[in-house]
């Protein structure tokens, strides 16, 4: 079996983290490639509060809260154009192991926050980088000993609306455990306060079931300003089978469309997602109504389109600027995650491990282009890093695959 780090090798190289990809209220319906649309009528109402309307007086989508954490202290946001990245620690969150199953994120004013991740540490060390920094929080985007649950990505994003897992699905809050909130919060022209409060909502037992994340998409955005129809494609070919539980796209501002599909051995297509006029500010996460099962073999595979003109009205810089991969609200991205359950647990480790080996080639793609554009001691060295990093996933892959064989 991998260690927990090799299992969160997934999250760990991502600038990017996205969500529990938890049941929200949006459904879709499987159907095949030709002729199938994924519109209103499918997708159903708008998520979520909308940029223009910054008032939290509402009351808890999900009802009571079983607990309701804070940060410590409120933070205040900095006036200026760059965009803040900040980790906020709640110490000691329950006493006993906690089986979450909804979790809701509110605040004064939303336009402040691109995004919010939540992790779970077990360890002292984001306690003791919060303290050691004289401002509530600490700064960056490097999480080390605090992760994601196994197999959920745990966020708020715009448009997001708050549901619950299936009691099956809910993820561990570990006694003791420390809840990390790392905060994306905007360029701001003045000061603002950020002081969110968390809602937690608790499963009865522990989970029966124990899913996978899967990533597919791209680290190599150069977008000219003007560009109308910039579009990147990827690929991954599925070495089991899996259940589809749900899916979540994420790009920022310029992105026009997104488009997810399912090649099956026997040459069938399905839909996984279509995204027509792709909205920041309307994010969706969507599950299927039944488990979308797919063989091995399954080529998946998702395109995302980009306007960077004066003609796309979401376009935030006027005139246009030549825009590249990042995680600043400026930059782009092109990420596409997918949860799924496997029928074992040998199993979800394979996926994991390719999963992991797929995202890892994508890094050194992007790595490799920036070296030849512009040539860089350091970029030859995160280069050669992240070709030790390949080469220890395929080597434990070959190890893990040889001992299955053996045992059976």
């Amino acid at each position: 079996m991998l260690d927990s780090k090799a299992r969160n090798f997934l999250f760990i190289y991502l600038f990017l983290s996205w969500s529990c990809l938890g049941f929200s209220d949006t459904r879709i319906t499987a159907g095949p490639h030709i002729g199938y649309t994924y519109d209103d009528a499918l997708v159903g109402e708008k998520q979520g509060s909308s940029p223009g309307d910054p008032s939290s007086k509402r009351g808890w989508e999900l009802g009571s809260p079983d607990l309701i954490v804070k940060l410590a202290t409120p933070y205040s946001i900095p006036k200026g154009d760059s965009d803040v990245f900040r980790n906020f620690v709640i110490p000691n969150v329950t006493a006993s192991d906690r089986y979450v199953r909804g979790l809701e994120f509110k605040l004064d004013d939303y336009r402040l926050v691109h995004h919010a991740e939540f992790r779970v540490d077990e360890t002292e060390v984001s306690l003791q980088r919060d303290d050691a920094d004289p401002v509530t929080g600490y700064a960056g985007m490097s999480n080390v000993t605090a992760q994601y649950p196994d197999g959920h990505f745990i966020n708020w994003v715009p448009g997001k609306r708050a549901s619950y897992l299936p009691n099956d699905l809910a993820w561990r809050l570990p006694a003791g455990a420390d809840l990390v909130v790392q905060l994306h919060m905007m360029p701001t022209d003045s000061e603002g306060m950020v002081d969110p409060e968390i809602a937690l909502y608790f499963a009865d037992n522990p989970p029966e079931l124990r899913p996978r994340m899967l990533w597919l998409g791209s680290r190599w955005l150069p977008i000219s300003a003007g560009e109308t129809r910039f579009s990147v494609r990827d690929s991954f070919k599925l070495p089991i089978d899996v259940e589809v539980l749900s899916v979540l796209p994420h790009c920022h501002f310029i992105c026009k469309t997104v488009e997810a599909w399912a090649i099956q051995p026997d040459g069938s297509q399905m839909w996984l997602a279509r995204v027509e006029e792709w909205d920041f500010y309307s994010q969706q996460e969507t599950r299927f109504i039944q488990p979308l099962r797919l063989p091995r073999g399954t080529n998946i595979l998702v395109e995302f389109g980009y306007d960077n003109s004066i003609e796309n009205e979401r376009n935030p810089n006027f005139p246009p600027v030549d825009i590249k991969f990042g995680p600043l609200s400026s930059n782009e991205m092109a990420d596409f995650w997918i949860q799924v359950l496997t029928q074992n647990e040998d199993a979800g480790e394979r996926i994991s491990q390719s999963s992991a080996i797929h995202l890892q080639k994508r890094i050194i793609e992007h790595q490799e282009r920036q070296v030849e554009l512009m040539p860089d001691v350091n970029g030859y060295i995160e280069l050669a890093r992240s070709h030790r990093i390949l080469n220890e996933l395929n080597r434990t892959a070959r190890l893990e695959s040889s001992a299955s064989q053996e045992s059976r």
